[in-house]
């Protein structure tokens, strides 16, 4: 459901920003190789997989695309509005210090790499669409 709940709450930006088929790109390339660098990471026998890496570059995506739009969540019992740069700036401390403690059963480097990922794949497309609008008569 955690998955589900960020997908909500930072895919709406980034299906507008993106055409289907860079949607499709982001998700399925990062689920395969944030799901590949975990990997790397988790002791052999220790079952791997999910959405993670795929909706963390959902997560980072959204940052680079609207990094002022403002995010209802509910932070516990309350809802809390705060810009995107906040929610992802949060984010992306609270899985670094959870890889550092080196907490098991949670995909810390997908979550990472995948937010990684979004980011890197988000200012690629706006340098390729400013390189298309620039050649365009």
């Amino acid at each position: 459901l955690g998955n589900l709940w960020f997908l909500i709450a930072f895919g709406r930006v980034v299906e507008q920003e993106m055409t289907h088929s860079e949607l499709g790109l982001l998700l399925i390339g990062s689920a395969v190789l944030t799901t590949v660098l975990q990997a790397l990471f988790t002791h052999p026998g220790v079952a791997l997989g999910g959405a993670s890496g795929a909706v963390a570059a959902v997560l980072g995506a959204t940052l680079i695309h609207a990094p002022e739009t403002r995010v209802a969540m509910s932070v516990g019992p309350a809802v809390a509005a705060a810009p995107m740069l906040v929610w992802g700036a949060v984010w992306f401390t609270t899985q670094s210090l959870g890889f550092a403690a080196g907490s098991p059963g949670i995909g810390w480097v997908a979550h990472l790499s995948g937010f990684v990922m979004g980011v890197g794949f988000a200012i690629a497309m706006n340098i390729v669409g400013m390189m298309d609008e620039s050649t365009e008569p």
